[in-house]
């Protein structure tokens, strides 16, 4: 029996099915017995998640959006019945990045249960729009606590309002494990070899690997930018390799129409393939001033792959300068390319900071995220 057997369970309400949240959300299921995840949207079609619920080792329902008007105003006619199903007994909602119209149906529907609401996005720069304002009022208002990964992340939420002491840590990662039996297996390196070699990729070249969707707010415009500042012996040795897709096309377009970048875009890879071509590069760039995370930076870093990153992203904070990478300035293009510049200009720097991004399942991890659900419940008195 579970040492939180009378304890609530938890129920966490979210429209992203997204396979690097399925260990987090088993642990959570069975350290706290009949928690499942209620999922309110179909699995976004610009991401390569072809996951349906049935497979799901944990419990999962869906909740599927019957009318919806934009991102805030959506509402699902099953979630009612789901919240209400659940009024005789303790549950606490973890509320995440659904329409504000579904939050507001889950708490009037469970008027005596706990709610927590998880930081979705967003910086304290952009706190004060009144869309933030709104949801502050009406829902932030009624929660117990909130969870945001990261001090970017929490300062956020500590902006709208919440107590610091409130604020608890959801240490947003990837599957560690797996990622880390294959960088340690004998099917990594012949995986490696395998992928340069589909991709035409010199044996002399270093691979810098950009992860991300093409929208604007990635600043892919801004590798782009450092790349043509490169000096010419560091340019040669260098291959880029961009996987994503998304409207934000232009930089790319930018990169094919030039003749000295060796260059290759894949727009599309499959969740289970991520990490081949993680291991067919030697470190990572992630220019962006828009995430509140960044899951790429943990899955770079544990196969072993320096990161070069922004220092406004969450995930920063696992990146340490001239130890497992660098934090370079947003929309700082030249700083970039310095950083890239000493990673190709030193053998021995790369070989030391890959050993070092290994270390990330030592210090960061889901299982992180479940200590801080028990440390809430003993915060709420079970």
């Amino acid at each position: 029996m579970s040492e939180f057997a009378s304890a609530p369970v938890f129920y966490f309400y979210t429209n992203i099915l997204a396979p690097y949240m399925f260990h987090r959300w088993k642990m959570m299921a069975d350290a706290f017995p009949g928690s499942m995840v209620i999922l309110t949207r179909k699995v976004d079609t610009d991401r390569p998640w072809p996951y349906k619920t049935e497979e799901m080792d944990f419990p999962c329902v869906e909740a599927q959006e019957s009318l919806r008007w934009s991102n805030h105003l959506a509402w699902s006619k099953e979630l009612s019945k789901i919240v209400k199903s659940a009024a005789d007994k303790p549950v606490i909602h973890l509320i995440e990045c659904i329409s504000g119209l579904n939050t507001l149906t889950i708490l009037s529907a469970a008027k005596n249960n706990e709610f927590v609401l998880i930081n979705d996005g967003g910086f304290p720069e952009t706190t004060q729009r009144p869309s933030q304002k709104l949801r502050w009022y009406l829902v932030g208002k009624r929660c117990f606590a909130a969870i945001s990964p990261g001090d970017i992340g929490r300062r956020y939420m500590n902006a709208w309002g919440f107590p610091i002491d409130r604020i608890y840590n959801s240490y947003f990662s990837h599957d560690i494990p797996v990622y880390v039996s294959f960088r340690d297996s004998e099917q990594y390196h012949l995986t490696r070899n395998k992928l340069r070699r589909e991709l035409h990729i010199p044996d002399d070249s270093l691979v810098v690997i950009c992860v991300s969707r093409l929208l604007d707010w990635k600043r892919i415009e801004d590798l782009v930018e450092a790349l043509n500042l490169l000096p010419s012996p560091a340019l040669k040795r260098l291959f880029v390799m961009v996987i994503g897709d998304g409207e934000f096309r232009k930089p790319l377009e930018m990169l094919r129409a030039s003749d000295k970048i060796r260059f290759k875009w894949v727009p599309s890879v499959s969740y289970e393939e991520m990490k081949h071509y993680y291991a067919a590069s030697d470190f990572m760039t992630h220019p962006s001033e828009g995430d509140i995370w960044g899951i790429c930076v943990n899955e770079a870093l544990s196969m072993g792959k320096p990161v070069i990153c922004t220092d406004v992203i969450g995930a920063a904070e696992l990146v340490k300068n001239n130890w497992n990478g660098f934090q370079v300035p947003v929309r700082k293009p030249q700083a970039l390319a310095e950083a890239i510049t000493k990673i190709i200009a030193s053998p021995k720097l790369l070989s030391e900071m890959s050993e070092n991004a290994k270390t990330i399942g030592n210090t960061w991890h889901s299982g992180l995220f479940i200590d801080e659900l028990k440390r809430m419940l003993k915060d709420l008195g079970w």
